[in-house]
């Protein structure tokens, strides 16, 4: 798999349509990174995706400002149907329930303790894409 280097962390494609990404430890996202790294996927695939965030044992904060942009911006949402998190942090797990609460369609994001649990959830959802 090809490994790019992105603003919030390594990503990679596990499949043609699922995206991994092992965010960086101890960020402090912005709007302006949710933009940049936004840009940086359009720049990698046209193709509607699933994407897998990775932020077990992460210390990483998120602004409220970045949590908003990354649940309503339309180009990130047409591209990434299906979005998931990982974490064993209460702090990770606050962000991303936040995150789901400003989510219009819930049903397209969950967040799971575990690598596995996530992966199996992401394959079933991103069947579903046309």
């Amino acid at each position: 798999m090809e490994e790019i280097q992105t603003n919030l962390g390594k990503l990679e494609f596990i499949d043609d349509r699922i995206i991994y990404i092992k965010v960086k430890n101890n960020l402090s996202v912005t709007f302006k990174d949710g933009i940049e790294f936004r840009n940086n996927l359009l720049m990698l695939t046209d193709k509607k995706v699933g994407i897998l965030v990775d932020a077990m044992n992460n210390k990483s904060t998120a602004s409220i400002n970045s949590i908003r942009f990354f649940s309503t911006d339309k180009a990130f949402n047409e591209i990434c149907i299906y979005q998931c998190a990982i974490t064993n942090k209460i702090s990770i797990r606050i962000i991303a329930n936040i995150y789901l609460k400003f989510l219009k369609n819930k049903e397209k994001a969950k967040v799971f303790n575990n690598y596995d649990d996530a992966l199996k959830w992401l394959k079933k959802k991103v069947k579903t894409i046309g």
